[in-house]
């Protein structure tokens, strides 16, 4: 009886601390990111991450990081991609803690969409 007991108190606990959207689609999402013309130098948050067409890793959050695109002759350009609420968030809606965790982590958020072609500018010749 007391190893049954303990087995759901093990199993209970292990329930109440998970957190499914950290768990399954994990704290970072991957974004293509592509611009007219290509050959831009992409950084996010100042930090270079490669010249477009690029896949970049992005934290989830509330709020998107920013990206900038930056090509000589061209006017630099920055977006936020957009977030939404990850709907696997809710399988933890009566645990607690692991909808807590999926909060604190950003994982609750997912980027939508996954793809971003950036028009580029030319700048005016002086």
């Amino acid at each position: 009886m007391k190893k049954i007991t303990a087995c759901l108190l093990a199993i209970s606990v292990i329930a109440c601390l998970t957190s499914c959207a950290t768990v399954f689609h994990g704290t970072t999402q991957n974004v293509r990111v592509s611009s007219n013309p290509p050959g831009a130098a992409v950084e996010v948050d100042g930090v270079p991450r490669g010249t477009t067409p690029v896949d970049v890793s992005l934290k989830k959050g509330f709020t998107g990081q920013t990206v900038f695109l930056k090509k000589d002759g061209y006017e630099d350009r920055s977006f936020q991609p957009s977030v939404k609420f990850d709907a696997i968030s809710l399988v933890n809606i009566f645990a607690i803690i692991g909808f807590g965790v999926d909060a604190v982590t950003g994982a609750m958020m997912r980027y939508d969409p996954v793809v971003y072609d950036i028009p580029l500018i030319k700048k005016p010749k002086q």
